[in-house]
């Protein structure tokens, strides 16, 4: 039976993630099957980043999330999408770009993502130059 193996080893003070696929035990946990993946302005306007604080009026912890959000992305207005818990995970712009640094060695490195979330950290790890994934590309 395939299963979900993780084989982490350091490498030049660089951690690499290793996976192999898990399979589905029954059609059922195939995720995403039939869902539309597509952005539609009026059914997904809630994920517009520029609108959370309407958005999570109700949210008494948003506004503090809301008044840093240039700090999170610096291009946020310009079509950022982010759920409720993206807003409180992203790592912010300037500590990723201290990652990135880090962690890209060298131009076209691939890097594994594995937490993604929204991206925070991937678009510094692109932005030095390194191709950057996530075992959520493999969704439909």
């Amino acid at each position: 039976m395939p299963f979900l193996f993780f084989l982490l080893e350091e490498l030049a003070g660089v951690f690499f993630l290793d996976l192999t696929a898990m399979e589905p035990k029954h059609s059922s946990d195939t995720m995403g099957e039939n869902f539309d993946f597509s952005f539609n302005e009026e059914r997904d306007k809630w994920l517009i980043a520029k609108n959370a604080l309407m958005t999570f009026a109700e949210d008494k912890d948003m506004p503090k999330y809301y008044h840093q959000r240039f700090r999170l992305f610096s291009k946020l207005n310009k079509g950022i999408l982010m759920d409720r818990e993206g807003w409180y995970s992203v790592t912010p712009e300037k500590i990723a770009a201290h990652i990135a640094d880090r962690v890209v060695i060298k131009e076209n490195a691939v890097i594994l993502d594995a937490f993604a979330g929204v991206g925070g950290n991937s678009i510094q790890f692109a932005r030095k130059g390194a191709y950057g994934t996530s075992p959520y590309d493999s969704i439909p």
